[in-house]
C-alpha cells in the first residue's frame, strides 16, 4: 500500500500537519531587458492543515482597548514573546476590505503561539474598521491611519517593531517611515 507521510502535532494549539514531500521549482520569464524569477514550492500530493479550536481554548493574546487622541477608540491583539533572544515585535496592520479587522490575524497568532512566539506580535483595528468607535460614515486617507499607528508605536509598542502589511496599507507604512524613521520601524 501508499506509505504515510510523516505527521507533527503540537498540543498547544491542537496543530496537526500532514507533510507530504515537495520539490524547489523555478520558473522565469524574460521582457525586453528584464528577466523575472519565481521559485516555489510544489507538490503533487496534497497538504493537510488543520487547526482544531474547541470552546475551552485560551487564545495566545490579550485584548486591549486603546484610545486614540481622546476622541475614538479601538482595540489591539497583543500577543507576547515567548522566550529567547530579543527580537523587535511584529505589528499586523489588516487588509482594508468591508468587514475586516484585527481577527483576520487570529489564526496566524494561534500558529506564532504554536511555534513558540518567537517575537511579541500586535495587530489592532483601524479607525472605523471593527469594534473602533465610533464609525463615522467619513472616508479614512492613508495619513489618518498612518497616524494612528505611528500613535500606537510610540505609546504602546515603545520599541521599534517590524510592519506587517497587506497590499492596500502599504502607504500607511511608508508614511509611518517617513514621519518616524527607525526610532518606530524596524523592518
Amino acid at each position: 500500500g501508499r506509505s504515510r507521510a510523516p505527521s507533527v502535532s503540537c498540543p498547544t494549539a491542537r496543530l496537526v500537519v500532514e507533510v507530504v514531500p515537495r520539490q524547489l521549482e523555478t520558473y522565469s520569464e524574460t521582457t525586453g531587458h528584464h528577466t523575472y524569477m519565481l521559485t516555489a514550492l510544489t507538490s503533487t500530493a496534497p497538504t493537510a492543515l488543520s487547526l482544531a479550536h474547541s470552546s475551552t481554548a485560551v487564545p495566545p493574546y490579550s485584548t486591549r482597548r486603546v484610545v486614540h487622541r481622546g476622541r475614538e477608540f479601538f482595540s489591539a491583539q497583543v500577543q507576547p514573546a515567548g522566550h529567547g533572544a530579543p527580537v523587535p515585535p511584529l505589528v499586523l496592520l489588516p487588509p482594508v476590505g468591508v468587514g475586516i479587522d484585527r481577527a483576520f490575524y487570529n489564526r496566524l497568532h494561534q500558529e506564532w503561539h504554536a511555534l513558540g512566539s518567537p517575537a511579541a506580535m500586535h495587530s489592532y483595528d483601524l479607525l472605523g474598521t471593527g469594534d473602533a468607535s465610533p464609525k463615522p460614515r467619513r472616508f479614512y486617507s492613508p495619513e489618518v491611519w498612518a497616524a494612528q499607528l505611528d500613535d500606537y508605536l510610540r505609546e504602546h509598542v515603545k520599541t521599534p517593531s517590524v510592519l506587517v502589511v497587506q497590499g492596500g496599507l502599504l502607504p500607511c507604512a511608508l508614511e509611518v517611515w517617513r514621519r518616524s524613521g527607525r526610532e518606530a520601524v524596524a523592518g
